[in-house]
């Protein structure tokens, strides 16, 4: 019996609350859902927003709405948000590497970065973040690629090959080429992941955090 068989099955995650600690890089968290709403802080006395990513910063409580449609990205403004210095009335799609500005000054990079995925990621160029430490964001339709090279979501420097992270049947799973550890124990091919996973590959190190 493989590792993989033995291991119990993992908790579905529908929608977002999986994050990877990476070592060297940052706290990135992946959103399964096709829609990740962003707005301001949750409303005083309440600790829950109306938006999916809620800054600390000075926006409406919904303030705009990114959703995956086929392999493209569009986004819905429902205060002042602008991508690449144009404000959008309504809607517009997303291209690879899209400044979208929200309120005066809260800044993310829209980036899809390999043509054979319709996965991308929005990252903060202004500082803006939720309460917990989030670097960046992978809005994830069927996989995550982790590695040095620009097509990955993630990159990582010192990484000599590229781990693909993937969805089957409501768990979360990660394929490597060759040899590599999990939780200190060596495996090869395509293990599932479980929460508190930790995952060694090369020089390269992550934790699975799910919620």
């Amino acid at each position: 019996m493989t590792r993989s068989e033995s291991r119990p099955t993992g908790t579905s995650h529908s929608h977002g609350g999986v994050t990877l600690w990476i070592d060297g890089v940052g706290c990135w968290r992946t959103w399964f859902s096709e829609r990740l709403s962003i707005g301001g802080p949750a409303p005083i006395g309440s600790s829950r927003s109306p938006a999916d990513l809620a800054l600390l910063a000075d926006l409406s409580r919904l303030h705009a709405e990114v959703e995956r449609v086929g392999d493209a990205y569009r986004i819905k403004a429902f205060a002042a948000t602008s991508v690449n210095g144009t404000p959008v009335d309504v809607e517009t799609y997303l291209r690879h590497d899209s400044l979208v500005t929200l309120g005066r000054d809260v800044r993310f990079r829209f980036r899809q970065p390999s043509p054979l995925s319709a996965t991308a990621t929005w990252v903060s160029e202004s500082g803006h973040r939720p309460t917990d430490r989030i670097d960046g964001i992978v809005l994830m339709d069927q996989t995550c690629l982790i590695g040095a090279g620009p097509e990955n979501h993630i990159r990582i420097p010192q990484a000599e090959t590229t781990a693909v992270l993937f969805r089957r049947e409501g768990s979360l799973w990660l394929r490597i080429s060759g040899e590599w550890k999990l939780d200190g124990e060596t495996v090869s091919g395509a293990q599932q992941l479980e929460n508190g996973s930790v995952v060694t590959f090369g020089d390269c190190q992550f934790r699975v955090e799910m919620r």
